[in-house]
């Protein structure tokens, strides 16, 4: 098996690329790693082009997948290529369509998104991310700043109008104004990128809102929501809601829109959903164009926000349904049942096939 993905980039479509060796490392596949952001540069011998795997998992979307393939060509890469490929509205852009033709399946981190490229002429596998539950139980949270602690995170290349953080803020703050002794803090990345944007969400942000626009580790970054009491996503459309997953194997309790990808992971037993309503996209930074997308309810964000904060209970129950729905539905284990019958097996039977030839060594 080869994983060729964008391991030395920063978003949630490397983290996922990480992710799926992580799954393979726990279910005893082998395979190479192949990091793409290198062959980009020109850094990365193309070696890995000599073997035969049963597969490829290429998991970066089309308009990278078309930039790797200027590279190496589609006949370089002999037996099936499975293109694991994200996006967040509910159809798949016409210009990936060339892309499908490429790819032997479309895998998708989710339902939804299986269902946003069912008519590109390929079968669709929605397979989610794995998640490696003893990866969270062994990180330390990071200090607490207040004695209640809401987290939500985006990266402006992602679209704020999508992420939507000021939704969050402005539940938030209908929640508990600028009362001290609650904290919000909003991690961001990018921000330089898009300074009007920044300092939109600034200007509104009350003293008891922390706007922290760096990038940090991953683990820096599971620290901050374990050390938090919930975390916030009020998105108008996720394809699979990365982050929300990660809170939840972190016993993180979420409070999140009930729409989309993260649907598939979670339901009112395991999180806090708020009810939306179906509107027209309006992005600002042009990401997302056209469909549709959803408008989350404020008001009732804002009470589930006191309840939370009211009711340690319910913290505490949130925080065991969902570990144990993130155990059920993002353990490896549960991502290689969704697999291509016997891949796991066939690379497996590959590889010791492999090993056994004799090497050759040159006189």
């Amino acid at each position: 098996m080869r994983v060729i993905g964008l391991f030395g980039d920063s978003h949630g479509i490397a983290r996922g690329a990480h992710l799926t060796c992580r799954a393979l490392d726990a279910l005893g596949v082998p395979y190479v790693k192949v990091d793409a952001s290198e062959i980009f540069k020109g850094r990365v011998n193309l070696n890995f082009l000599d073997a035969h795997p049963v597969g490829w998992i290429i998991q970066m979307n089309p308009p990278e997948l078309r930039a790797f393939l200027d590279v190496v060509p589609r006949r370089r890469l002999k037996g099936p290529l499975y293109g694991y490929w994200a996006w967040e509205l509910p159809k798949g852009p016409k210009s990936w369509r060339r892309q499908a033709g490429v790819v032997s399946e479309i895998w998708t981190p989710s339902e939804f998104v299986a269902e946003a490229f069912h008519d590109f002429g390929r079968k669709t596998r929605s397979l989610g991310h794995p998640l490696h539950l003893a990866d969270y139980s062994q990180l330390r949270p990071a200090a607490r700043i207040s004695a209640f602690q809401a987290i939500t995170l985006f990266d402006f290349n992602s679209s704020m109008a999508r992420k939507n953080p000021l939704g969050v803020l402005e539940a938030f703050q209908r929640a508990f104004g600028s009362d001290p002794s609650v904290q919000l803090i909003i991690k961001t990345q990018n921000g330089a990128l898009y300074p009007e944007l920044l300092a939109q969400l600034r200007h509104v942000a009350l003293d008891n809102v922390s706007i922290i626009d760096e990038v940090w580790s991953h683990a820096e970054v599971m620290a901050q929501i374990k050390a938090s009491d919930v975390l916030i996503s009020l998105h108008r459309a996720e394809g699979f809601g990365l982050t929300l997953a990660e809170a939840m194997a972190l016993g993180t309790p979420v409070l999140a829109t009930g729409w989309s990808g993260n649907m598939d992971f979670m339901s009112s037993e395991s999180a806090l959903l708020t009810p939306y309503k179906l509107v027209s996209v309006e992005d600002p930074q042009a990401i997302y164009l056209g469909q549709v997308w959803a408008d989350p309810d404020l008001e009732i964000s804002a009470r589930h926000l006191r309840r939370l904060r009211d009711d340690p209970q319910l913290r505490t129950r949130l925080s065991h349904a969902a570990h144990v729905e993130a155990e059920l539905k993002l353990s490896a284990a549960a991502w290689a049942e969704r697999l291509p019958p016997n891949l796991v097996e066939l690379t497996r039977q590959s590889t010791r096939a492999e090993s056994a030839r004799p090497v050759l060594h040159d006189v």
